[in-house]
């Protein structure tokens, strides 16, 4: 039975009344015991439950194709990989290695899916380079022409 504001109320009885304490006598709306108010039970705490780690899709290609990726040290396989589930995370080392060309090594953000596209120079020949193929393009600026 519910009383106010929520609160369960159990009856009381003495000894001889046939009913079992907690329960009102059957058949009788009138209990013959002493109503106690007892607050709710607070549920019980459930331990923190870590959240699953997101995950975003990380897209390579190089030229030449073939090249091996690294992902903080995980071989993640030859180029081009496409949609490899990653756990999203702000800071990643991606690393980009073909024979004969110069090494690719740069931190990346995994925030959200990337599409990178690795440039890998002949050794001796300058730095390789890493393209974001999603990033916004600039637009060329109009040159304005000369009066006549």
């Amino acid at each position: 039975m519910l009383g106010a504001a929520g609160y369960a109320t159990y009856w009381f009885l003495g000894p001889g009344t046939g009913t079992q304490a907690g329960s009102a006598p059957a058949g009788n709306t009138q209990a013959t015991g002493t109503p106690v108010a007892v607050p709710p039970s607070e549920p019980a705490a459930t331990p923190a439950v870590p959240e699953p780690a997101r995950t975003v899709n990380l897209s390579v290609s190089s030229v030449p194709s073939g090249a091996r990726v690294y992902l903080d040290n995980r071989d993640l396989g030859l180029t081009p990989l496409r949609s490899f589930p990653v756990d999203a995370r702000e800071d990643a080392q991606l690393r980009v290695e073909y024979t004969g060309r110069q090494p690719l090594k740069q931190s990346v953000s995994l925030t959200r899916g990337r599409n990178l596209r690795a440039r890998l120079l002949p050794s001796g020949q300058g730095v390789s380079v890493l393209t974001d193929l999603a990033a916004p393009k600039p637009k060329p600026v109009a040159k304005p022409k000369p009066p006549l």
